[in-house]
């Protein structure tokens, strides 16, 4: 995984979670970003090609079929930037007493 970046806003160090930077971004607040992210339904592979060819289905203009397929690209990305982020994440693995610090 890449080292996540991050930018200034505000005077606010913010991790940056998008792909492209070409699109329209959004600041959200990184707790509710990665419950939305745990809330997508896990589909196989089959699933959501299918799910896309059923959005091109229909599509006859080269211009609308590029932007679903940008949208799909971007959307994918960025769930799995979000995905690395959270296993990148500090975890607890055990119990330090800090006002005894030889009691573990």
């Amino acid at each position: 995984m890449k080292e996540p970046k991050f930018i200034d806003v505000d005077g606010q160090q913010v991790v940056v979670m998008t792909p492209d930077y070409d699109r329209p971004l959004a600041i959200v607040d990184m707790t509710v970003l990665q419950k939305l992210a745990n809330l997508l339904p896990k589909a196989n592979a089959k699933d959501i090609i299918d799910e896309l060819r059923h959005t091109l289905d229909g599509v006859y203009k080269l211009e609308t079929a590029v932007q679903v397929a940008e949208e799909f690209v971007a959307f994918h990305k960025t769930v799995n930037l979000i995905s690395e982020y959270n296993d990148t994440t500090v975890k607890v693995v055990g119990h330090i007493d800090l006002e005894n610090e030889n009691n573990y």
